[in-house]
Protein backbone atom coordinates (compact mmCIF):
# COMPACT_ATOMS: atom_id res chain seq x y z
CA UNK A 1 0.00 0.00 0.00
CA UNK A 2 2.85 2.48 0.85
CA UNK A 3 4.74 1.64 -2.26
CA UNK A 4 2.03 2.35 -4.24
CA UNK A 5 0.61 5.47 -2.77
CA UNK A 6 4.60 6.44 -3.23
CA UNK A 7 4.56 5.85 -6.90
CA UNK A 8 0.94 7.11 -7.05
CA UNK A 9 2.93 10.26 -5.11
CA UNK A 10 6.22 10.38 -7.49
CA UNK A 11 3.54 10.58 -10.48
CA UNK A 12 1.78 13.03 -9.12
CA UNK A 13 4.55 15.74 -8.26
CA UNK A 14 7.61 14.43 -10.17
CA UNK A 15 9.72 14.03 -7.13
CA UNK A 16 10.35 11.59 -4.41
CA UNK A 17 7.55 11.20 -1.67
CA UNK A 18 10.74 11.36 0.91
CA UNK A 19 11.40 14.82 -0.12
CA UNK A 20 8.06 15.99 0.66
CA UNK A 21 9.27 16.18 4.06
CA UNK A 22 12.78 17.29 4.30
CA UNK A 23 14.43 18.60 6.75
CA UNK A 24 17.52 19.24 5.03
CA UNK A 25 19.68 22.36 6.29
CA UNK A 26 17.00 22.34 9.57
CA UNK A 27 18.82 21.57 13.01
CA UNK A 28 17.19 18.79 15.00
CA UNK A 29 17.74 18.71 19.43
CA UNK A 30 16.51 15.59 20.79
CA UNK A 31 17.08 15.37 24.70
CA UNK A 32 17.12 11.58 26.12
CA UNK A 33 18.07 10.36 22.64
CA UNK A 34 19.77 7.10 23.51
CA UNK A 35 16.41 5.62 25.23
CA UNK A 36 14.18 3.61 23.15
CA UNK A 37 11.74 6.76 21.67
CA UNK A 38 15.14 9.08 21.52
CA UNK A 39 16.64 6.66 19.35
CA UNK A 40 13.52 6.19 16.96
CA UNK A 41 12.91 10.00 16.66
CA UNK A 42 16.73 10.55 16.02
CA UNK A 43 17.03 8.16 13.29
CA UNK A 44 13.66 9.69 11.78
CA UNK A 45 14.87 13.41 11.97
CA UNK A 46 17.98 11.99 10.36
CA UNK A 47 16.36 9.92 7.65
CA UNK A 48 14.65 13.20 6.53
CA UNK A 49 17.96 15.26 6.31
CA UNK A 50 18.42 16.84 9.58
CA UNK A 51 21.42 17.21 11.04
CA UNK A 52 21.38 15.82 14.61
CA UNK A 53 22.14 17.09 18.28
CA UNK A 54 21.86 13.94 20.66
CA UNK A 55 21.31 14.83 24.33
CA UNK A 56 21.83 12.56 27.34
CA UNK A 57 23.31 11.12 30.10
CA UNK A 58 25.60 8.50 29.11
CA UNK A 59 28.84 9.34 26.54
CA UNK A 60 29.37 5.81 25.26
CA UNK A 61 25.98 5.25 24.29
CA UNK A 62 26.00 9.19 22.52
CA UNK A 63 29.12 8.16 20.63
CA UNK A 64 27.63 5.08 19.02
CA UNK A 65 24.57 6.62 18.20
CA UNK A 66 26.32 9.74 16.75
CA UNK A 67 28.49 7.79 14.93
CA UNK A 68 25.73 5.34 13.70
CA UNK A 69 23.32 7.89 12.52
CA UNK A 70 26.59 9.84 10.60
CA UNK A 71 27.25 6.71 9.07
CA UNK A 72 23.37 5.84 8.10
CA UNK A 73 22.49 9.07 7.02
CA UNK A 74 25.08 10.96 6.18
CA UNK A 75 24.38 14.06 8.27
CA UNK A 76 26.28 16.41 10.82
CA UNK A 77 25.13 14.32 14.25
CA UNK A 78 27.09 15.49 17.58
CA UNK A 79 26.05 14.35 21.28
CA UNK A 80 26.46 16.21 24.09
CA UNK A 81 26.08 14.83 27.62
CA UNK A 82 23.77 17.08 29.52
CA UNK A 83 21.81 16.50 32.57
CA UNK A 84 18.68 18.48 31.82
CA UNK A 85 17.34 19.57 34.93
CA UNK A 86 20.67 21.76 35.53
CA UNK A 87 19.90 24.97 34.43
CA UNK A 88 23.39 25.91 33.58
CA UNK A 89 24.71 23.11 31.75
CA UNK A 90 21.45 23.53 29.41
CA UNK A 91 22.53 27.23 28.72
CA UNK A 92 26.46 26.04 27.90
CA UNK A 93 24.91 23.11 26.24
CA UNK A 94 23.10 25.46 23.68
CA UNK A 95 25.78 27.68 23.20
CA UNK A 96 27.90 24.81 22.09
CA UNK A 97 24.70 22.99 19.60
CA UNK A 98 24.35 26.31 17.81
CA UNK A 99 28.23 27.21 17.92
CA UNK A 100 28.94 23.21 16.60
CA UNK A 101 25.92 22.78 14.27
CA UNK A 102 23.72 26.30 13.26
CA UNK A 103 20.82 27.43 14.76
CA UNK A 104 18.41 25.00 16.46
CA UNK A 105 14.96 24.15 14.54
CA UNK A 106 13.55 21.84 16.05
CA UNK A 107 13.67 20.52 20.27
CA UNK A 108 12.16 17.37 21.14
CA UNK A 109 12.35 17.42 24.17
CA UNK A 110 12.60 13.61 25.30
CA UNK A 111 14.34 13.17 28.62
CA UNK A 112 12.62 11.60 31.57
CA UNK A 113 13.50 10.26 34.85
CA UNK A 114 14.26 6.92 35.54
CA UNK A 115 13.38 5.34 38.56
CA UNK A 116 11.08 2.46 39.62
CA UNK A 117 9.20 4.94 42.19
CA UNK A 118 6.13 6.41 40.80
CA UNK A 119 6.05 8.69 43.94
CA UNK A 120 9.59 10.21 42.93
CA UNK A 121 8.80 10.02 38.73
CA UNK A 122 5.64 12.16 39.53
CA UNK A 123 7.47 14.63 42.22
CA UNK A 124 8.22 18.14 40.91
CA UNK A 125 11.46 18.83 40.36
CA UNK A 126 11.21 22.90 41.98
Amino acid sequence: MVILLNQYLESLTNMKYKDLFSLKNKVSVITGSTGILGKVLSSALAESGSDIALIDLDKGKLSRLSKSIMKKYKVKCKAYVCDVSNEDLVKKTIINIEKDIGKIDILFNNAATKTDSLEEYFKPLE
